[in-house]
């Protein structure tokens, strides 16, 4: 199901999407600085990130996304290997 969100945010330009709010919620959040988050919550707004964090307010007008065993990074991970 995060994959999908992936997808979704990474659908075109800053603005090319519909104005709406994206919670994705209970995931290990491995952000840029800091150290990994349990249980944690990324809020979406308008196709950015505007929160990140294990006690984000969820608005009630949020689509969730339930996160739960998943882990979101701050980008793709390339693994790319040669056997």
């Amino acid at each position: 199901m995060v994959g999908s969100v992936l997808g979704l945010l990474a659908v075109g330009p800053p603005g090319s999407l519909p104005a709406q709010t994206i919670a994705i919620t209970e995931a290990t959040i491995y952000p840029v600085s800091g150290p990994r988050i349990e249980r944690g919550t990324v809020l979406v707004r308008n196709g950015r990130i505007v929160a990140v964090g294990a006690d984000v307010a969820v608005p009630g007008d949020a689509r969730r996304i339930d996160g739960r065993g998943k882990v979101v990074t701050p980008g793709f991970v390339d693994i790319h290997t040669h056997y």
